[in-house]
């Protein structure tokens, strides 16, 4: 596979559909992601950061 899927591209579509409304929150907080395999390495830094920071537990999908 080489193409993305660009979220606010289908978020548009759908609403422009008529098929969804979508609401936007306002925050501060810095966002990152994953759109290609170059990305990874810098994301897993950036979580790492947070995980050490007490911001977030080490391991996100376990409870």
């Amino acid at each position: 596979m080489n193409s993305e899927c660009l979220l606010p591209e289908v978020i548009d579509a759908v609403i422009q559909d008529g098929e969804a409304t979508a609401d936007v929150l306002p925050s501060n907080e810095k966002w990152m992601g994953v759109t290609c395999p170059e990305d990874k390495p810098q994301v897993m830094e950036e979580i790492r950061g947070l995980v050490l920071a007490g911001y977030c537990p080490e391991n996100l999908w376990r409870r």
